[in-house]
């Protein structure tokens, strides 16, 4: 799952893009297929992974209380979320669907690593010659501007900074285009004929962060496997 989160004035729903891809969802009964759309619709709407879920919302969907049981032990069996019961009922929680953990929540950009924040511009600068400010490119980078023509007066006028969440500068007179990371994530879209609001270049930005954060993770864990196999 990218996340949960709350959009304003509506409620913004995501299915994970991993579920899709790997066949999961396909591998689900029907009813576990409804539990799960409905849970992510709530986890989204309320701005949190664990829902206490009530008849009236099953029956929403479709879900019999008979049918909840079978559809909640096929996502646990998947590792698609966490349940715990008792006497009044059951809360359930949203998994990341790929660890199979925890989710883990992307609250404030200005907190997270300049190394995850580089990452994300790198990928989208590749096509626009990323080269590295001469402060290394563990700080930031220059590039050709993607939303202007190039020119041979100034060469590689953009300039993105991966502190404080990620800022970015073109210096051609005749763009000066400036931002944050959403900024940039709206102009990108833009560019390629798609209009997003801040809301939703949010939540782009947001999941990207997290896959990017994921990947990062699982790259030094194997590193350090390797180092410690080479002892």
């Amino acid at each position: 799952m990218t996340n949960v989160f709350r959009w304003s004035p509506l409620t913004y729903f995501q299915m994970p893009e991993a579920i899709i891809e790997s066949g999961v969802f396909a591998q689900l009964s029907p009813s576990a297929q409804s539990l799960y759309t409905l849970l992510l619709y709530l986890a989204q709407k309320t701005s949190s992974t664990v829902i206490k879920l009530t008849a009236s919302d099953a029956a929403k969907v479709g879900l019999s209380p008979r049918s909840v049981k079978p559809a909640r032990e096929d996502l646990v069996k998947h590792e698609l979320i966490a349940a715990t019961g008792n006497h009044h009922g059951f809360t359930y929680e949203v998994l990341d669907p790929i660890t199979g953990q925890t989710l883990e929540l992307l609250e404030d950009l200005i907190n997270v690593d300049a190394e995850v924040i580089g990452e994300y511009f790198v990928e989208h600068l590749t096509d626009y010659d990323p080269q590295e400010l001469n402060m290394g490119m563990s700080v930031g980078l220059r590039a050709w501007c993607p939303f202007h023509e190039r020119s041979s007066e100034r060469p590689h006028p953009l300039h993105v900074t991966f502190a404080n969440g990620g800022l970015f500068k073109c210096n051609e007179e005749s763009c000066e285009v400036k931002g944050g990371i959403i900024d940039f994530t709206m102009a990108m879209a833009k560019k390629n004929g798609e209009t997003l609001s801040k809301n939703q270049a949010w939540g782009r930005v947001r999941s990207s962060l997290l896959s990017i954060r994921r990947r990062q993770s699982r790259r030094k864990a194997q590193e350090l496997a390797e180092a410690r196999a080479m002892m």
